[in-house]
């Protein structure tokens, strides 16, 4: 009786090395989980943005498609522009300044509403691109658009906006004499030097940009 019991201690040491040895090995071979950096735990559960959404809302509101998307500066933006050139119409047409200046402001809504419209379309493709990209893979396997899926960016130059629209309201509210004028002098010529100055802007961002 004595030396069964002697050998059964042995064989449950045996046993529980074996045991230890088996989940040691099969710790080895489990690969680490991702870090949570690379991978979204939200983005395959978060629903994809419909183009028709951001199109209804761009046609009732321009800038409420880029709210719909996530870019809130460049919606902002938009709505800055509009905002800007009613009030610059409404306050060339009580002056009477220029014709010709009225003119091109009023064609200026057109161009910055076709504009939300079908940037907001395109932003559509951009958001969904990114959210179901390599990011949304925890495996790391690259999804169907990564390395050409970016994260839709909001321009930056939103303050300049800001601080610009505050500085015209400023000015034409003082009414300085300065101000009238130049606009008596040279009313037509703003819009010609404005669109100057746009064109430059373009060009120096599309110039600045990696071929």
């Amino acid at each position: 009786m004595d030396e069964p019991q002697q050998r059964n201690p042995e064989r449950g040491n045996d046993g529980a090395d074996k045991r230890s040895g088996s989940l040691d090995a099969h710790q080895a071979q489990t690969p680490e989980p991702p870090p949570w950096g690379a991978f979204d735990p939200y983005a395959a559960i978060m629903p994809r943005k419909r183009k028709w959404v951001a199109g209804v809302l761009s046609l009732c509101i321009p800038g409420t498609g880029h709210f719909y998307l996530g870019l809130m500066q460049k919606g902002l933006m938009i709505m800055l522009l509009i905002i800007m050139d009613i009030f610059a119409i409404v306050h060339f047409s009580i002056n009477m300044s220029s014709i010709p200046l009225i003119t091109l402001l009023a064609l200026f809504l057109p161009i910055i509403y076709f504009y939300s419209l079908f940037d907001a379309l395109q932003s559509v493709d951009k958001v969904n691109a990114y959210r179901y990209s390599i990011s949304a893979f925890p495996n790391g396997d690259p999804g169907p658009n990564a390395g050409t899926a970016a994260k839709p960016g909001s321009p930056t130059y939103i303050g300049w906006l800001l601080v610009g629209c505050g500085g015209l309201f400023f000015v034409f509210s003082a009414k300085p004499d300065w101000i009238g004028m130049l606009l008596d002098k040279m009313g037509t010529m703003v819009g010609g030097l404005v669109l100057i100055g746009i064109g430059i802007v373009v060009f120096l961002r599309n110039s600045s940009k990696p071929k």
